[in-house]
């Protein structure tokens, strides 16, 4: 910063008219090279906090405006450079609208799946194919490993209004997949 601050006193002095009138010991020009100095500086400390990968005291800011900490994924105790990564995941994120790109999303974070779609019912079709309206267009059915162990109905234990088995729900991939696919659309989870 030194070296700014002789660089814009080297400058403001330069900028005299020539003649005897004018003293470049002014101590003016001593008051205002630290001031334009301190600005420069900040300014290129804001092409610094302009890109997420170098910010500093933005980086809050950047993490605010990407909609992170996520309420789908949340670790505690993250480092610097783990919410770095997930900041510049999420930036550079590329969605699709295929069926692939929810299996490879669910791959990614360790589970498999398998997804269903609905027609609704025609005339022409088999006796056995279900009954269904217009409106299972828009609706398919993630089916996925139960994350959880399976908790069945006990007579001595279990009140009349649980079901007769429980599992424990995905809620990490459920929140994703629901997050990323298209709005117009249902999504049903099924865990087998």
């Amino acid at each position: 910063m030194a070296e700014l601050t002789d660089d814009y006193r080297t400058l403001l002095e330069a900028l005299l008219p020539p003649g005897p009138a004018w003293n470049p010991d002014e101590p003016l020009f001593a008051a205002l090279a630290p001031t334009l100095a301190r600005c420069h500086s900040r300014a290129l400390d804001l092409l610094e906090e302009g890109d997420p990968r170098t910010s500093g005291e933005l980086f809050a800011r950047w993490e605010a405006i990407s909609g992170l900490p996520d309420k789908c994924i949340t670790v505690a105790d993250m480092t610097l450079i783990q919410r770095r990564a997930d900041l510049m995941a999420r930036l550079l994120f590329v969605g699709s609208l295929s069926r692939q790109f929810y299996i490879e999303l669910a791959a990614s974070l360790g589970f498999t799946i398998t997804i269903d779609e609905f027609e609704p019912y025609r005339v022409e079709e088999p006796i056995e194919q279900p009954l269904l309206g217009e409106e299972w267009y828009f609706t398919w059915q993630i089916n996925s490993a139960s994350v959880g162990a399976e908790e069945p109905f006990r007579v001595e234990s279990s009140a009349v209004e649980e079901p007769l088995v429980s599992w424990s729900v995905n809620t990490v991939l459920e929140c994703l997949i629901n997050r990323l696919k298209p709005s117009h659309t249902y999504v049903l989870f099924a865990y087998v």
